[in-house]
């Protein structure tokens, strides 16, 4: 995993390379996340998912990220993917007497026959923090006869 990662972190695509790679805290990714750091890879940012949300309209970091998935996926796309589109259904949500997203616990759902939403946790990740695209310098050659002064 940690190889394949550190590939993707550092292949160009198309003039462009992964600005930030959002891991989950929690299992194997803590390890995998102070490997990448160890090859180098400074781009790395851990998400705790029972975290507080940042957003009062949501319970917990979890919650925030899977809200303003939904939110974007309104107007944005993915592409055909069953297993992500099983996964975007999966979790219902629990009541909360402040009104906030409250997404149905993994143990609840697999009470409930449905497996973890692994695809839809990773797409929600993406939804993390927001990340500024980098802005390509242009090369503005110097006029003819131009001296430092």
């Amino acid at each position: 995993m940690v190889t394949r990662l550190a590939e993707v972190l550092t292949k160009d695509y198309d003039g462009r390379r992964v600005h930030t790679l959002f891991l989950d805290s929690a299992g194997i990714a803590g390890p995998v996340a102070a490997r990448l750091r160890q090859l180098g890879h400074r781009n790395i940012q851990e998400v705790n998912f029972g975290a507080e949300s940042p957003d009062m309209k949501a319970r917990f970091f979890r919650d925030y990220m899977w809200m303003n998935m939904k939110n974007w996926l309104l107007h944005g796309a993915v592409d055909d993917h069953p297993e992500l589109e099983a996964d975007l259904v999966g979790p219902g949500t629990r009541p909360d007497l402040k009104q906030r997203v409250w997404l149905e616990s993994k143990e609840d759902m697999k009470k409930r026959g449905v497996d973890s939403p692994d695809d839809g946790d990773a797409l929600a990740l993406t939804f993390a923090a927001p990340v500024a695209a980098v802005k390509k310098q242009e090369f503005v050659p110097l006029p003819v006869g131009f001296t430092w002064s």
